[in-house]
């Protein structure tokens, strides 16, 4: 939104309001639809901008500190008596709206904004009425400067007021997929970048399409790594010489690996490292002071990752999921992530998670979560039907009533989306 949007047509001003003013006044915008749209306000929208986990905090799981001050009082009630004063100056005359009772329109809303503040804050005042005489006098200053000045900061001449807080409509959804490298892309300007040469992403696997907007956009190839803390915490890293996309790259010089097999799985197995970046160990609540280094049964030192990986010939490293973020179906076990990727495929504009739950026959379910309220299994058979991906991998449901619940840290809570997915099945 902007608060005033104006067009001018060069120092002519014609008594015709434009057919393009007229059009975009005349604009019918599409009516919201709540299960997944929002109006917002633009200081919502700029908190969503610059961190999209303090805007949910905040708006979504209203879990900001509300902070009841004059000030806001003061800028609301200030803002609306100025704003209603200029529209009457843009779509009548000067002389109308300084027939307008625009210091009684101020006091009305002023005192109306505190009072609605008060019962929000349980009946406790938050400001004196010394204080709120003060501020109401400072702002009738400031309604009387506008006023004079008027003809300097909002001049009618070849100027005409196209509308006041135009919505803007936007997809919230481009900002999250791959939650830090899509939000950046989207907020930054092609140049903000230039002096990159290296870009690492790592803890979430990227999409194809995160890949291509960066490479679109700024002319940099996104190079994925992988690690854990307990390796200081690099395994494995793509370089620009060689990069191959959709792995995390080479495993690291003087690190060495194995994959432990693991029941249902061919293509893969359990990562297990060992090198000088590997920590020492750990130091338990219930042993105090003593090290617990890390074992496997090929000896101490080796670290199990508990995560599922495929090295291929070259030394690629693909990591397939979390041992924990498999589900075993029909005897074999298939990756959550993978389920992911295929309704990310099927619907790249929305966001999913999957999850495993038992059913009353003490078997499995592979449970589909989507923002897309109108996901469809069929849709889904179709495009793995299309790019040959397992029928496995289809989810047994698909649920789209349920938020995806997301951590602090960008990430999708999975803990917390099991227990709500568990309770609604």
């Amino acid at each position: 939104e902007r608060n005033y949007q104006a067009y001018s047509k060069d120092k002519i001003m014609p008594r015709k309001v434009p057919d393009i003013v007229k059009k975009i006044q005349n604009y019918k915008y599409p009516e919201l639809n709540y299960s997944y749209q929002h109006s917002v306000s633009y200081s919502q929208l700029q908190t969503y901008l610059s961190c999209p986990h303090k805007w949910q905090l905040q708006y979504k799981d209203n879990l900001g500190i509300y902070d009841y001050n004059i000030h806001m009082v003061f800028g609301s009630a200030l803002h609306e008596a100025l704003q209603k004063y200029l529209t009457i100056m843009y779509d009548t005359s000067g002389a109308e709206a300084d027939r307008f009772e625009i210091n009684e329109f101020f006091k009305e809303h002023f005192f109306e904004i505190y009072n609605e503040n008060l019962k929000r804050n349980k009946g406790t005042h938050f400001s004196s009425a010394h204080e709120m005489r003060e501020f109401y006098k400072d702002g009738l200053e400031i309604i009387n400067f506008i006023k004079k000045k008027r003809g300097a900061y909002f001049s009618r001449k070849g100027w005409h007021l196209v509308g006041v807080e135009i919505p803007l409509l936007i997809q919230p959804n481009d900002f999250l997929g791959n939650t830090f490298f899509k939000g950046y892309a989207n907020y930054a300007k092609p140049d903000d970048f230039k002096t990159l040469k290296y870009v690492v992403a790592g803890a979430e696997k990227l999409h194809g399409d995160t890949i291509k907007l960066w490479r679109d956009k700024f002319g940099l190839d996104i190079l994925q790594g992988y690690g854990v803390t307990e390796t200081s915490p690099v395994i494995s890293v793509n370089d620009l010489k060689q990069n191959k996309i959709g792995t995390v790259g080479s495993i690291m010089i003087n690190i060495n690996h194995y994959l432990e097999p693991v029941e249902g799985i061919d293509n893969g197995g359990r990562l297990v490292v060992k090198g000088p970046n590997i920590m020492l160990g750990y130091l338990l609540y219930d042993n105090p002071g003593i090290l617990q280094p890390p074992s496997t049964a090929k000896g101490a030192g080796w670290y199990d990752t508990g995560d599922i990986a495929n090295v291929d010939d070259e030394g690629f490293v693909t990591i397939l999921g979390r041992a924990k973020r498999f589900a075993k179906i029909g005897g074999e076990m298939v990756s959550l992530t993978a389920v992911e990727e295929l309704a990310a495929l099927t619907w790249p504009q929305e966001k999913h998670a999957c999850v495993a739950i038992i059913d009353e026959n003490k078997r499995e379910r592979i449970i589909l979560v989507t923002e897309n309220k109108e996901a469809k299994l069929k849709e889904l058979q179709k495009i793995a039907k299309e790019n040959h991906i397992s029928k496995l991998n289809i989810p047994k449901k698909i649920e789209t009533t349920i938020d995806i619940p997301i951590l602090a840290t960008g990430k999708i809570d999975y803990i917390n989306l099991t227990k709500l997915v568990a309770l609604k099945n």
